[in-house]
């Protein structure tokens, strides 16, 4: 049996505090290593996280520069989590 997945559960849980307001939008997100100690992951884990909801246009990441939670993105979000499938 092979180690279980934790990229999707985390970025479902993001996708939640996004969708809910827990961050505001034009700010940044929180660090890597807060993600990953607020949500009991690793700091991988929570920058794949990261990068999978940037893949969605969620998040903007640029290099040496903090996540960017871009205007809506709350929206967005809610979307997403309203979608079927």
């Amino acid at each position: 049996m092979g180690r279980p997945e934790s990229v999707g559960p985390l970025a479902h849980r993001m996708l939640c505090t996004l969708a809910s307001g827990g961050w505001l939008e034009g700010t940044a997100l929180p660090s890597s290593r807060r993600l990953a100690t607020e949500f009991g992951v690793s700091c991988h884990t929570a920058m794949a996280a990261v990068r999978r909801l940037a893949k969605s246009g969620l998040l903007e990441v640029r290099q040496r520069h903090p996540v960017q939670i871009p205007v809506g993105a709350q929206q967005r979000a809610r979307d997403l989590l309203a979608a079927p499938g």
